[in-house]
């Protein structure tokens, strides 16, 4: 992402009001595109949509909250694995194979969510459900769209057409908002699929459009086979996407499964008191990670990069004075983030009331919400060390990190569940916590011994 916040701190540098705005939107497609327009979409449902039935209704919203949390619990691992391998092959400016490798991943991305998606969704029972096929069929579509999309958004680094990612997003959302209603009063709950999968399917097909128009699409049977060595090399990478995606949604499925109320004639059990909730308060995680990508993780590169090129030119002295300045600017970069967040974080703290009685229509109690606020601060610096651990490819650390924050928002959401004594997201709150003080604690223990571990391998 360091290639894209080069780009858009460029953008900024121009001075002018239109370029900020470009650089703003456009940072917040690339980080949220794809999630933004699902909150949108439920907003509408639950304030709009009175032409639905309250069940149905209820069962749009399962499934698109259910789309997403299984989107990025199960392809988290495959998302890293195609960025280390993507990254490894700009680095070798090897570009026809980047646009192979995306097409690659987005075959198996479509062929792992048929798979998936097909028998749950043709389970769901017919009753009440006007045009079931068309909603089927729709809903499969969805969870297909998204999950090519976000492999596309991390393909996008290809691109530096960021006005083009900025119309297709909005075209979609107005294919989406439009169809929504258009094809909703007409055909009911199946229509709202459709109308709603459109924007997600015309997004897709701009920006596999505006990719294909730089990297030809082409299938090379050989990257199958780098595809399975980089798996078999990097499995604490691939664990570390699974676990950290797990992490944010795992308290979700535990309180579906212990106290959700289960949608009549479907696998889907809802539990509104901190599923929308909890989707709302991840969404002001949007600002830190636009500005994670255009200066924090853009500047910490920079110096990583100095630091890289001075083994084997400069003299040991050199080495270590670069080392321990690499340092200081990642401690100073998070420090930053904090406050840049935090700073947003205290605000929507602020605004809480304000939020509760607007989006959640008091489906649950404001200090949960309070809770789940602080609880997505903590999840941002997670993310950010994360990634830093990834950028010395300390993958097995990156691991251990997220597993901690899943075993703990696991458990403690457990213990919630079935004592109804702990405010519900404190679970997730806690787990985001410990599991940044495991990211930070391996990051500046390790990059002390950095240098050695480079020379010696």
């Amino acid at each position: 992402m360091a290639g894209i916040g080069f780009t858009l701190q460029r953008a900024l540098k121009s001075g002018r009001l239109s370029s900020f705005v470009s650089v703003a939107f456009s940072g917040i497609m690339i980080v949220a595109g794809p999630w933004l327009l699902s909150m949108i979409g439920l907003n509408l449902v639950n304030r709009f949509s009175l032409f639905l039935e309250v069940e149905r209704r209820a069962l749009f919203q399962g499934i698109v909250i259910y789309s997403f949390a299984f989107s990025l619990s199960l392809y988290g691992g495959l998302h890293f694995i195609f960025t280390r391998m993507l990254a490894d092959a700009l680095y070798e400016k090897k570009n026809e194979e980047a646009g192979a490798l995306l097409t690659l991943f987005l075959l198996i991305s479509l062929l792992l969510s048929v798979l998936l998606a097909t028998l749950p969704v043709n389970s769901i029972q017919n009753g009440g459900i006007k045009y079931p096929f068309m909603f089927k069929a729709s809903a499969v579509l969805f969870f297909i769209t998204i999950n090519c999309i976000w492999f596309l958004m991390i393909g996008i680094s290809l691109l530096k057409k960021f006005l083009h990612i900025l119309l297709a997003f909005f075209a979609g959302q107005f294919v989406a908002i439009s169809g929504f209603f258009l094809l909703g009063k007409s055909y009911g709950l199946g229509g709202v699929m459709l109308g709603f999968t459109s924007g997600y399917v015309l997004i897709f097909l701009l920006l596999g459009f505006f990719v294909s128009q730089s990297y030809p699409v082409k299938i090379e049977l050989y990257l199958i086979k780098k595809f399975l060595h980089y798996f078999s090399r990097y499995i604490p990478l691939f664990l570390t996407g699974i676990f950290y995606n797990l992490g944010i949604w795992s308290d979700n499925m535990v309180y579906w499964f212990f106290k959700g109320s289960q949608i009549e004639g479907t696998f889907i059990k809802i539990f509104q008191p901190y599923d929308v909730v909890i989707y709302i308060a991840m969404l002001t995680m949007i600002p830190g990670l636009v500005y994670f990508v255009v200066f924090s993780e853009t500047n910490v590169f920079i110096y990583l990069q100095k630091f890289l090129n001075s083994l084997g030119r400069n003299s040991y002295l050199k080495i270590q004075e670069k080392k321990y300045h690499l340092v200081r600017i990642l401690k100073k970069e998070l420090i930053e983030q904090a406050h840049f967040q935090g700073v947003f974080t205290f605000i929507f703290l602020v605004l809480s009331p304000w939020m509760f009685d607007l989006l959640l229509g008091r489906l649950t109690s404001l200090l949960v919400l309070r809770i789940s606020l602080v609880g997505v601060f903590f999840n941002l610096l997670l993310l950010a060390l994360v990634t830093y651990l990834f950028y010395f490819e300390m993958y097995l650390f990156s691991f251990y990190a997220c597993f901690s924050f899943f075993t703990i928002n696991f458990l403690l959401s457990i213990l919630t569940a079935i004592s109804n004594l702990i405010p519900y997201g404190l679970s997730y709150l806690i787990g985001a916590l410990l599991g940044c003080v495991a990211a930070g604690f391996f990051l500046f223990t390790r990059t002390k011994r950095f240098d050695r571990r480079i020379l010696s391998g």
